[in-house]
């Protein structure tokens, strides 16, 4: 699809069938583009870590995607880390997202190829 994000997205979701879990899932895996996937790993990740007041799909997507830099990359390695966290592996995702100061960095681990957000001060 060389539509922009939007229309993309509006055309998959009047698809029958196609939520915007799915829609977003399609963006962002097959098609590469920045749009954050809310999934049940994201729910829970967000409840227990008290991010939001809120936990509706579109109010977690947005928080995320006003907190991260907008890059489909970072998106999809930031989600596969949440999947990580909430099948066990606590720990894996930093202990906060970015607020006011404090802003995210992905990077490669040299060691073993992953690559990790971490947590800078500007």
């Amino acid at each position: 699809m060389k539509e922009d994000l939007g229309t993309a997205r509006e055309r998959l979701l009047s698809l029958h069938g196609i939520g915007p879990e799915t829609a977003d899932t399609i963006l962002l895996y097959a098609l590469d583009k920045p749009t954050f996937v809310v999934d049940e790993y994201t729910k829970r990740l967000a409840v227990r870590k008290k991010l939001a007041a809120k936990f509706t799909y579109d109010h977690l997507k947005a928080l995320f995607e006003d907190n991260l830099p907008r890059d489909a990359k970072l998106y999809q390695d930031f989600h596969a880390l949440i999947i990580a966290e909430e099948k066990g592996g606590r720990g894996v995702v930093m202990t906060c997202l970015p607020v006011g100061r404090n802003r995210c960095d992905a990077n490669y681990n040299s060691v073993d190829g992953v690559r990790r957000v971490r947590k800078h001060e500007t």
